[in-house]
């Protein structure tokens, strides 16, 4: 038999989600390693205590990721961003470690029913998606629709199934490439963090496998045009039984809404679909979530607290990408340091010493909207003094914190 994984990515606030995913593929797989990345700063024996029956890792353990990378990483992306970028280089890690094949599972999902189809899949097959769609949505006026999902890209990367071979190992290259500049959620640059790169992948790529039963990853995207039932304990969509359901947008805090990403399905109307969602939030309760759901994220903030927004991200790409690197970003004591440099005035421009400064993270917010560039043409001259006047009154509003007013 081949040595077959699965894995998931998580912050700590996700412990009960990965509990509750690692449960229900241990009641199908009883003996398949199941692998828990952990993309937090966390008190270590308090995170392996929680997580002591799944095998645990960090970015820092993965072969093939620097530490300095994965430092880049924490700076230039958000959470979703983030845990986003890391697939790729996380299956790598796993097929290098000896597994004949590699599962990805978003920890918001539960596994119904075995995988083995999945699994039997890999044996033929280097790569294993499912699209969002396989039956046309209604053009009406709710959502999602079929523009959400083109904008979301086709396959949804909740799951992935990659097998070991040459083929995979170049995939996993190319995608890491390109995830490493740009995992980033710009729909209207046609990217969508991890997932709009897949939809290249069958064209790119050798022996890739679009599985087309209506079982697998069943969600809100999708449940418009697949009839959930339940009999003989089984869940079943258009008499297939569901395999695994992906939880995206779901609140157990509010277990009768399906996802805050939609409003076409009325759960109030969909006995079944209730069942299941409140089965789903039970079982987050027995695991533990309204103990984790608060935990805070590590990598918000730089090293004194100040918040880490989308200013801050956006430089340190656009920095990157003209050949500057900062090491460690997110420690303002590091040399050079990010931090002083986003505060620091920009140079080639004279300015009144003593006054508010144009620093280069206000520069960074003036490169970010249009409508900014139109209301201030010379910034970098006579409309200076007018634009850090209009961003002290607004910062407030503009939720930009106090480090960053060039004061």
């Amino acid at each position: 038999m081949k040595k077959v994984a699965v894995c998931t990515i998580i912050a700590k606030n996700y412990i009960a989600l990965a509990k509750t995913l690692g449960d229900s593929l241990k009641t199908f797989h009883s003996i398949t390693d199941f692998h828990v990345l952990v993309i937090d700063l966390f008190d270590m024996p308090f995170i392996y205590l929680e997580l002591d029956q799944f095998i645990l890792g960090l970015p820092t353990d993965l072969s093939t990721l620097s530490t300095e990378k994965f430092q880049q990483f924490t700076c230039e992306y958000n959470l979703l961003e983030l845990s986003t970028a890391l697939k790729p280089f996380y299956l790598e890690h796993l097929l290098l470690q000896g597994y004949d094949k590699v599962i990805y599972l978003d920890p918001d999902i539960l596994i119904l029913q075995p995988l083995d189809h999945i699994f039997q899949a890999l044996d033929t097959s280097n790569i294993v998606i499912t699209p969002h769609l396989l039956d046309p949505i209604p053009l009406d006026d709710f959502y999602p629709n079929e523009i959400n999902m083109l904008l979301a890209g086709t396959y949804n990367l909740g799951f992935i199934g990659v097998a070991q071979s040459q083929e995979t190992h170049r995939f996993l290259t190319w995608w890491g490439e390109r995830l490493e500049r740009y995992c980033v959620t710009a729909p209207s640059e046609g990217l969508f963090v991890d997932q709009k790169w897949i939809d290249l992948v069958p064209g790119l790529f050798e022996k890739v496998q679009i599985l087309t039963a209506r079982g697998y990853n069943v969600a809100y995207w999708n449940l418009n045009a697949r009839h959930l039932s339940e009999r003989d304990n089984i869940y079943w969509v258009n008499n297939e039984p569901v395999v695994f359901f992906h939880f995206s947008g779901f609140n157990a805090d509010s277990p009768t809404e399906l996802s805050k990403h939609q409003n076409r399905l009325k759960v109030e109307t969909l006995p079944t679909l209730a069942k299941l969602l409140q089965h789903y939030a039970d079982l987050l309760k027995v695991n533990g979530r309204d103990e984790y759901k608060s935990l805070p994220y590590g990598y918000a903030t730089f090293s004194n607290g100040v918040p880490i927004d989308k200013i801050v991200r956006f430089l340190l790409r656009f920095e990157k990408k003209l050949g500057v690197l900062f090491p460690n970003p997110l420690n303002v004591d590091a040399e050079p340091s990010f931090f002083a440099w986003l505060n620091s005035p920009i140079k080639g421009i004279e300015q009144p010493v003593g006054s508010p400064q144009l620093t280069n993270y206000l520069a960074g917010l003036y490169m970010k909207h249009l409508e900014l560039q139109k209301n201030f043409p010379d910034v970098g001259g006579k409309d200076r003094d007018d634009y850090l006047s209009w961003i002290d009154t607004k910062a407030a509003q503009l939720g930009i914190h106090s480090a960053y007013l060039g004061k």
